[in-house]
């Protein structure tokens, strides 16, 4: 029974603490996004006037600055970070997926933290599609060989057809009724990045069945005139 209640006071503490309202406290800091070779700023929300800077990522430092001695960039981020001594902002270029990690600023008295989640490059989705009993299913595919997070990637679709604009996954469905001349298109879209890709639905038509169909169209044309001119000599 003690050892239930002090768990139970233990969450009622950490609640606590996390509605305190210190500018460095964040119980529930949004991730900021950065693509793996782009490059990403950082930016302090209320910035105010200040004499001295620190970054940090993780424990270690990034950059520090005073209006003294100027501005320090350690190691591991030697020409690949720029500190704005105005703003407070911090910019990193040409990221690599170590540089995910949470990141602190100081100033004399503030302090606010970053959580910085690093993607691999979104490449273009891949469109295939098949053909049964008049029907087309469209997928779109994120190729086999991207290794980024499949969990953040939203899709959405452009064609004339509705279901266009009421379809939000990664499959497609087109009936008998439905335009085959359209050109349907796909995007793929992480909070940093989308791409598109197309297709048109004649292209998802198996060819024997399409010489098939456009066979039939000469056949009855030839059909009708051969009656015309029949029931002529009759």
């Amino acid at each position: 029974m003690v050892s239930g209640s002090a768990e139970r006071w233990a969450l009622v503490v950490l609640g606590l603490v996390c509605l305190l309202p210190f500018d460095f406290i964040s119980c529930d800091t949004p991730p900021t996004y950065g693509v793996v070779s782009e490059n990403v700023t950082l930016s302090p929300s209320n910035p105010k006037s200040f004499t001295d800077v620190l970054w940090k990522k993780g424990k270690d430092k990034v950059v520090e600055w005073d209006k003294a001695f100027g501005t320090r960039v350690f190691p591991h981020f030697t020409r690949r970070v720029v500190l704005d001594t105005t703003s407070g902002n911090l910019t990193i270029f040409n990221l690599t997926s170590s540089d995910e990690d949470t990141y602190e600023v100081e100033f004399e008295t503030d302090r606010e933290t970053f959580v910085l989640k690093i993607l691999e490059p979104l490449p273009d989705p891949i469109l295939n599609c098949s053909m049964t009993d008049e029907n087309i299913t469209v997928n779109c595919l994120i190729p086999e060989n991207y290794h980024g997070n499949p969990h953040l990637i939203n899709y959405s679709w452009h064609c004339r057809s509705a279901q266009c604009n009421n379809t939000f996954g990664s499959v497609m469905y087109f009936g008998e009724n439905d335009d085959r001349s359209q050109n349907v298109q796909c995007t793929v879209h992480d909070p940093v990045c989308k791409r598109t890709s197309s297709i048109v639905l004649t292209s998802c038509i198996p060819d024997a069945l399409s010489r098939h169909r456009y066979s039939l169209i000469p056949a009855i044309g030839l059909t009708v005139i051969g009656a015309f001119f029949f029931g002529k000599v009759l």
